[in-house]
């Protein structure tokens, strides 16, 4: 049997990280593979098919065949994977078979300015032309068609998949198909690993294990099998991890990058803002971004000081707490303290409000 024969059977469930590169989506899918509610982890079947040139539901079945040998899976005990995907290297038609198949849709994105930059480093490492270092950002060379186009594709891939499946797509007769969406900023991850993975976890509904922060065992299953030449260079990185790296400095700011890489992220920056607007967004609490430095809990009395994400990640940390449905007095605190202690940031702070505004102005037409 498929893939699509045993999920319709009941004796797979699936779970798809749909991301944009450096957005920890490695990190993860390997994080939520040590739950024991969870038996593999799937490294980008559908980049890995196009690669080699074979159908990406073949790979999926070929791990099912596997794991089928070591149980046997039934109704009330079924299979349960963790598939991890670029959200560009997905057609909008794969995506509404594939999704109509899983049980959780998780869509994964990350501050444009620290992705930009994260991604950038990485290909330097590879030997592409990038960026050295963040004070020689100007040295960044790329052709359009190398960067800022690429750049854009990666975020128009997952910005499409997300409107298509927040959306109402399926037939009423199907609605019970829909999967279960979550949105996840990826610089939660590591900012505040435990609590993330535990509300993710729960979301999905499998166990929370400490392995997954506290060290990981194993690989994804396809890392060697799947992936022999396409991505020896970077499956190294996630060889070597043992658990989520935390942010160690700031990203750079918008006017840091050169011209063409500044129009890319400030549209993704849109993007990026319109998919943590959204309901199913996993939002930390008020006192997990800025602290109340009398008594470290929201209701104290005394300024609020900055925790990990606002020191660390503050566009992260401005745009979670922009983007709330529910905004009183204590966000609007969080919000100033942020513009005031990252001036440097505001032109990013300025787009993450325009955005919420407008949606804010839309939804009263």
């Amino acid at each position: 049997m498929t893939f699509y024969d045993d999920v319709e059977n009941g004796l797979v469930k699936a779970t798809l990280i749909l991301a944009v590169p450096r957005s920890v989506s490695t990190a993860l899918g390997r994080a939520l593979s040590q739950s024991p509610d969870i038996d593999s982890f799937l490294m980008q079947p559908f980049g890995a098919a196009m690669h080699e040139g074979i159908e990406p539901i073949q790979l999926i079945d070929q791990e099912l065949e596997a794991l089928k040998k070591v149980r046997r899976p039934t109704p009330e005990d079924p299979i349960h994977i963790v598939i991890k995907e670029m959200g560009y290297e997905l057609e909008t038609e794969d995506l509404a078979e594939l999704a109509r198949r899983c049980e959780n849709v998780i869509i994964l994105c990350r501050d444009p300015l620290a992705q930009t930059y994260s991604h950038a480093k990485v290909y330097e490492k590879l030997g592409g032309r990038t960026l050295a270092d963040k004070s020689g950002l100007h040295r960044l060379r790329y052709s359009l068609g190398d960067a800022e186009q690429s750049l854009v594709s990666q975020w128009r891939g997952l910005t499409s998949h997300f409107h298509f499946l927040a959306a109402p797509n399926l037939d009423a007769a199907d609605a019970k198909k829909e999967p279960n969406l979550i949105v996840l900023d990826g610089d939660l991850m590591r900012a505040m690993p435990e609590n993330t993975l535990k509300r993710t976890a729960k979301k999905l509904g499998i166990r929370y294990s400490n392995r997954m922060v506290g060290g990981w065992h194993g690989l994804s299953t396809n890392e060697a099998e799947l992936f022999s030449t396409y991505s020896d260079a970077y499956m190294s990185t996630a060889r070597e991890s043992k658990g989520v790296i935390k942010p160690q400095e700031l990203p750079p700011t918008l006017s840091e990058f050169p011209h063409e890489i500044r129009l890319s992220a400030q549209a993704n920056l849109i993007n990026y803002t319109t998919m943590l607007a959204s309901p199913h967004t996993v939002r930390p609490k008020l006192n997990r971004i800025f602290a109340d430095e009398a008594s470290g809990d929201e209701k104290g009395s005394g300024s609020p000081v900055p925790t990990a994400l606002a020191d660390t990640c503050p566009v992260t940390a401005y745009a979670l707490t922009a983007t709330a449905s529910k905004r009183g007095k204590r966000s609007e605190e969080v919000l100033q303290a942020i513009r005031k202690k990252f001036p440097q940031y505001n032109e990013s702070f300025g787009i993450i409000d325009s955005v919420v505004f407008a949606k804010k102005a839309q939804l009263k037409l």
